[in-house]
């Protein structure tokens, strides 16, 4: 399930959770205060959670499209990133490996990675996706490679260029720190 999905069930969660909670109020006469300061009448409750009802319904209506918004913006730009890690390694077309080389991505915990996943491709192409704490294998069969991974949640790109061997393993690890910055490392 994409980003935006979850987060539009997410919100219709909370309208629920916001409805049950005042029908529960003022079925048993409790007056909720908003700040603490202004009483919430049920009509201006009722207001806010068909309000929260509505914004979660159009959020689910269109998390799909934004979900292949944002995977066609992926394919871009890991494309774009493939043929610029051509360029800057002065070949016109890759240079193919007499035996594939094997990619081992694993997502290694840190800081918020707990809770996220991400998109994975190599030279254009999507190699799968990867969870918290789990591997991604995959083989090559150029020397020159370029990984691009997408962050679930934030959307956000990370590019990571390097050269394969044949018959070779390349282990990269993906990590978030605690500000939510992603990095790709090679060892």
């Amino acid at each position: 399930m994409k980003g935006n999905m979850r987060r539009a069930i997410g919100s219709i969660v909370f309208a629920v959770i916001f409805a049950g909670v005042g029908i529960f109020a003022y079925t048993n006469d409790y007056v909720y205060l908003l700040f603490y300061v202004i009483p919430l009448s049920a009509p201006v409750f009722g207001v806010i959670a068909v309000l929260l009802f509505g914004l979660a319904i159009f959020q689910l209506v269109t998390a799909g499209k934004k979900d292949e918004v944002a995977t066609q913006e992926f394919q871009n730009q890991a494309a774009s990133a493939q043929q610029a890690a051509v360029q800057d390694a002065g070949a016109t077309e890759a240079t193919p490996l007499a035996t594939p080389c094997t990619i081992n991505v694993t997502h290694v915990k840190g800081g918020l990675g707990a809770l996220n996943h991400f998109n994975v491709m190599l030279n254009g192409y999507v190699a799968g996706t990867i969870k918290s704490k789990k591997s991604l294998s995959f083989t090559t069969g150029v020397a020159e490679n370029s990984l691009s991974i997408q962050h679930s949640q934030s959307g956000e790109v990370v590019n990571h260029a390097f050269r394969a061997v044949s018959g070779g393993v390349v282990n990269l690890s993906i990590t978030i720190n605690m500000l939510g910055a992603t990095s790709i490392s090679q060892s």
